[in-house]
């Protein structure tokens, strides 16, 4: 069994890619994206990462759940505080900047810095 505790969220995605047989072509066309964008994700160019929206895409696409493993592995491992939401401006302020990051920004939260550290 991978040991997603101490897996990074890129060697995650690549695991996931490895045992789902399949190439950064078909899994782009099952997710009706580019396949540089996949390419992308696989090499973590740039920083650039999969939105929190494109993880359930990238399940269905390459037919596992290595991903959400990796997901519930961190959220053993970590205990984020969130502060309560406040009302600045008739808006949630607090809560929509704490939650509208991509997923590797709240691995890093975690105090692993999203890799695994």
């Amino acid at each position: 069994m991978p040991d997603y505790e101490n897996m990074s969220w890129l060697e995650a995605l690549q695991y996931a890619k490895e045992i789902s047989g399949l190439t950064a072509e078909e899994i782009a066309s099952r997710m009706f994206v580019k396949p540089s964008v996949v390419r992308r994700y696989l090499k973590n160019d740039g920083g650039y990462a999969p939105g929190l929206d494109k993880i359930p895409l990238l399940c269905l696409a390459m037919n596992n759940g290595v991903l959400l493993n990796w997901i519930e592995a961190q959220i053993r491992i970590c205990s984020i505080s969130i502060p309560p939401c406040q009302r600045q401006g008739g808006s949630v302020d607090s809560c929509s900047r704490s939650l509208g990051g991509s997923w590797g920004r709240a691995a890093a939260s975690c105090g692993n810095g999203g890799n695994g550290d």
